[in-house]
């Protein structure tokens, strides 16, 4: 713990760096844009079917952009391409805040995932694997926090905002914070680091070598099926409380052991990943989220929804820091922009695709308890072919 704390001072600058980015990146991440969903929706005059339509599109739009425009940190500054995901954040929120039409807010909501779940997540994870190389785990850990930090904060201050001034000024608040703010502190936290090398030859080839590695391959559906199962639930969790006759105040309060696990894992899997190494405790991606699965189908008591919500918790501290590390641990550092931009792209189309997917199980008749053991069957089998792969062997 002691040898913890110093490696925080002594790196607290770049840390609190990553650590800034990775909270407001809540701006663009589902959680947050999903609390205005009401007022967009009577506002456009859109059902759940249309805004779910909309948003799945911006998604996906973002995710093809974000294919050409990630592996860019690999060769231009840090500095630049931090500065350049903040200000377009703000200039998405901006949007948002002005959007007068469907075409206009799926514009919004195209650049809020890109430049919020997108640009900046990106910056503040790649910066960080790159710049510690011998303690990545620590360091990711330290950053990751600001993801629970943002999902913990920003909510009951957006709601409250939004109840007193209206959902568009919320927006429009978001956008002057990133740039009266956030944009300075972390131009002011971040050093001055040298744009790294050009070697262009693999920074362009990066889906081809991942798709001829056969290592990648066999682990791809681990590694993408948390962002496709989580994401479901997060978006179905209205049905879900109203199927168990949960109310949506315990449901809320759940979340507190969401937050609470999700940051003591993460800390956690820091020292675990420098000891041991990403690789070896890969094997272990899928397993929380399984046991969240599983919770679903042990009944509906009140205490199912705090354990299904820790295990979802679990599954996010895990799945943040050790998909941080594990690229740079066996591809390296020199062309991790594009590596991880790879990743990105693919998790992002498979987030996109899980609202519709649980949505028509749901109207086909079939319970989340039932969904579940259907992801956590799939997961199985995913565990197997990244065993089966050896992606976790040196």
């Amino acid at each position: 713990m002691v040898s913890y704390f110093r490696f925080v001072v002594a790196n607290a600058p770049f840390l609190g760096f990553g650590l800034l980015l990775a909270c407001f990146s809540s701006f663009g991440q589902t959680f947050y844009i999903g609390l205005f969903g009401a007022p967009i929706r009577t506002e456009f005059g859109l059902d759940h079917a249309g805004f779910g339509s909309l948003y799945m599109v911006g998604t996906l739009l973002s995710g093809a952009a974000f294919a050409f425009a990630g592996r860019a940190i690999d060769r231009i500054t840090l500095r630049r391409y931090a500065a350049f995901a903040l200000a377009g954040l703000a200039g998405a929120c901006a949007l948002m805040a002005s959007a007068a039409n469907a075409i206009l807010l799926t514009a919004a909501l195209c650049g809020l995932r890109f430049f919020g779940q997108g640009l900046v997540t990106h910056t503040a994870h790649t910066a960080t694997a790159r710049h510690f190389e011998g303690n990545r785990g620590k360091a990711l850990s330290i950053v990751m926090l600001g993801h629970p930090l943002g999902e913990a904060l920003l909510p009951p201050v957006a709601v409250a905002a939004a109840a007193w001034l209206g959902w568009r000024e919320v927006w429009w608040a978001a956008s002057i914070l990133l740039i009266v703010a956030i944009l300075p502190s972390a131009m002011l936290l971040l050093p001055r680091m040298p744009a790294p090398a050009r070697s262009g030859s693999a920074r362009s080839g990066a889906w081809s070598m991942l798709f001829r590695d056969r290592r990648f391959l066999l682990t791809l559906p681990a590694v993408l099926v948390p962002a496709f199962v989580s994401t479901g639930f997060a978006f179905h969790i209205v049905p879900l409380a109203a199927e168990r006759s949960w109310d949506m105040k315990l449901v809320a309060a759940a979340f507190s052991a969401f937050a609470v696990v999700k940051v003591a894992t993460s800390l956690a899997m820091g020292p675990a990943i420098d000891r041991f190494g990403a690789r070896a405790l890969l094997p272990a991606l899928l397993l929380p989220l399984i046991a969240a699965c599983l919770t679903l189908s042990s009944g509906t008591a009140t205490w199912i929804a705090f354990l299904f919500m820790a295990f979802l918790g679990m599954s996010g501290g895990v799945t943040q820091t050790l998909l941080g590390a594990i690229w740079a641990e066996v591809y390296g550092v020199g062309h991790l922009g594009a590596i991880r931009s790879v990743y990105f792209v693919l998790m992002v189309f498979s987030s996109a695709l899980a609202p519709a997917a649980f949505g028509r199980a749901i109207d086909a008749g079939a319970g989340l308890a039932d969904i579940g053991l259907v992801c956590a069957a799939f997961m199985v089998g995913a565990k197997l072919l990244l065993l089966a792969g050896g992606f976790n062997r040196r």
